[in-house]
């Protein structure tokens, strides 16, 4: 459980706290008064989640320094632990790297087929791969050296593959990580790091650089999140409690791969995605539909399809009709509305 998903109960159990504290939050609670399920609730409330804890009985400015500084330890010691956890993972995986094929094959328990003719390979010096490291950076080259050996076939060889696999653990687990924590804010990078061959090992170790960097920091990754979702810098500030100067950095250092939706394939995408959900899913998504997907969607639909436009707010029937067309959706749904609409307006 992560420190945001604490309730205050709970968070006060854990830490060393003043009895004024103590009493003041848990006896509103008692009462059904307290403003917050967790601690994330109350660090998205910004300033305002100050104000209203400050209105609490026998709750004063000391009190709600001291809670600020137990959080942000508590934080801080949350981040640590991620990257003690991901720092053994890397060990794991570097250690699996280390061994040798013989090695590898007694921890995996491989077929007779798959061990006689690696070791014969070894012997006979084709195999000249001292380690399953070096063997994963030979990519394709080494795939097919192995194919060459006696007695090792296809079969064989995918069985090689799914041990290092196993063993290293799984490729895309980072990405799904951090695709579940963070859903379409890291698209186009996770994208393109689950499609980049092994035999790119210099992009799939970037890539995988700075998926570990905004999964090893929490705090970073929230500012890409409301950076997505067209937060202000402002705003991001006020909610996380940094400077705005701070926010910026960090937006800035992460631009590049923050999700860009004012482009034809994310929203082309998204549509997609929204009319499987439908009924008809033939028919563009309603405007509530898209609204909720994303808020500035219908934006990005405008700037995209109808730059001639020039409106905000949700998406008019006859905007609609052409996007429906443009997308290649059912135009006599929206032919419909656009015509009820027309009446509307004539009457």
């Amino acid at each position: 459980m992560t420190v945001r998903s604490l309730s205050f109960h709970d968070f006060l159990e854990l830490n060393q706290t003043s009895t004024r504290l103590n009493n003041s939050i848990n006896s509103c609670i008692n009462e059904g008064n307290f403003p917050f399920q967790t601690i994330g609730d109350y660090l998205d409330a910004g300033e305002s989640g100050a104000g209203q804890l400050m209105r609490i009985q026998n709750f004063g400015k000391k009190t709600l320094e001291e809670l600020d500084h137990l959080i942000s330890v508590a934080l801080d010691a949350s981040e640590a632990n991620a990257q003690v956890t991901n720092a053994q993972d890397e060990c794991e995986s570097a250690s699996v790297r280390a061994l040798n094929f013989l090695e590898l094959l007694d921890r995996c328990h491989a077929s007779v087929r798959l061990r006689n003719g690696i070791t014969k390979g070894i012997s006979d010096g084709l195999f000249p791969y001292g380690s399953v490291g070096e063997y994963i950076d030979g990519g394709k080259k080494a795939a097919a050296l192995l194919l060459s050996l006696p007695n090792i076939g296809k079969g064989a060889a995918k069985e090689l593959q799914d041990f290092i696999e196993n063993a290293i653990g799984k490729r895309h687990e980072l990405a799904d990580r951090l695709e579940s924590a963070y859903p379409m804010v890291f698209d186009d990078l996770l994208e393109t790091y689950r499609l980049t061959p092994d035999t790119e090992p210099l992009t799939f170790h970037s890539i995988e650089k700075q998926i570990q960097q905004l999964l090893d920091s929490p705090r970073d990754a929230e500012v890409c999140l409301r950076r997505f979702h067209g937060d202000t810098l402002e705003s991001i500030a006020m909610n996380i409690r940094v400077t705005r100067e701070r926010v910026r950095q960090i937006a800035k250092k992460y631009d590049s791969i923050i999700t860009n939706i004012y482009t034809q394939a994310w929203t082309k995408k998204a549509i997609t995605h929204l009319q499987s959900l439908q009924d008809a899913p033939n028919k563009l998504p309603s405007n509530d539909a898209i609204s909720d997907y994303h808020r500035n969607f219908p934006a990005a639909l405008r700037q995209v399809y109808l730059p001639e436009s020039g409106r905000h707010g949700p998406l008019l029937s006859q905007e609609r009709y052409q996007l429906a067309e443009k997308l290649g959706a059912d135009t006599e749904a929206e032919l419909k509305e656009l015509r009820h609409w027309t009446l509307e307006r004539l009457l």
